[in-house]
């Protein structure tokens, strides 16, 4: 594996992710939308909120990675053209206001993992959880791993090293995915845990999970997409092994 490739695939990624923005913005955020776990409902519906001008802006820098307030991120966001930096400060300032009108809230969701009635139901859904991805890896033809109850692993061996789609469940229950990619010696290509809201610079990407009962059809739909995605990244790493120059040595 090559350093080439990891580089190329960093940038073939962030094409994608701007064009997949662009397509949200064509259908109001019809599939962020879909997300619908308070915190990350939160933040869509302040980006929703912004000006069209600012949205076309957006649509280009938050894959960047320069919406939080982390170090490096504001590092980034520093080196942005003054228009993309001021469009970036605005909502990340109008986030942050409606996060403080709401924080009361936002506590008392991230509590619920405490609930003894959401412990039952958390409980209830991962033995579901359980049958239902060994179903999933068996129509997916994937290995399977498993973490700490609610966590799961679907593990996809190629020439090039492998991909990982996590499904997770968590005791507050939402239940959200990620994909990770790696070489054979297990370095990163891309982002650690990247799912569809992270690749567009948003947030996570996490489903509200409304009772146990309610858990397979949320489940289905969140593998579904996973699936979507993880394809999505497929079709890069194809088109990196198809493209002239050093990008790929099989078994590398």
């Amino acid at each position: 594996m090559s350093q080439a490739l990891v580089e190329r695939f960093r940038e073939l990624r962030l094409e994608w992710a701007r064009s997949e923005f662009a397509q949200e913005l064509r259908t109001d955020f019809q599939r962020s939308r879909k997300f619908d776990s308070p915190l990350t409902a939160e933040v869509v519906s302040v980006l929703r909120r912004q000006p069209p001008e600012s949205l076309k802006v957006l649509a280009e820098v938050l894959p960047l990675d320069v919406f939080t307030e982390a170090p490096d991120t504001l590092e980034r966001r520093s080196r942005l053209a003054d228009r993309a930096r001021r469009a970036v400060e605005r909502f990340r300032s109008e986030y942050d206001r409606e996060v403080g009108a709401h924080f009361d809230e936002g506590v008392r969701f991230l509590a619920r993992r405490h609930d003894k009635r959401v412990q039952r139901d958390f409980r209830a859904a991962v033995r579901t959880g359980n049958g239902m991805v060994m179903e999933i890896a068996d129509r997916w033809k994937s290995g399977v791993d498993g973490g700490a109850p609610g966590e799961w692993g679907l593990i996809f061996k190629r020439d090039w090293g492998r991909l990982t789609v996590s499904l997770n469940l968590s005791r507050q229950m939402t239940v959200s995915y990620s994909i990770s990619l790696s070489n054979p010696s297990f370095s990163t290509i891309g982002r650690w845990h990247d799912d569809f809201l992270i690749a567009l610079g948003i947030c996570g990407s996490a489903s509200i999970v409304e009772s146990p009962e309610k858990f397979p059809e949320k489940l289905s739909q969140l593998s579904d997409f996973a699936w979507w995605h993880l394809n999505e990244y497929e079709k890069i790493i194809s088109k990196i092994q198809n493209e002239e120059g050093p990008f790929l040595t099989k078994g590398h």
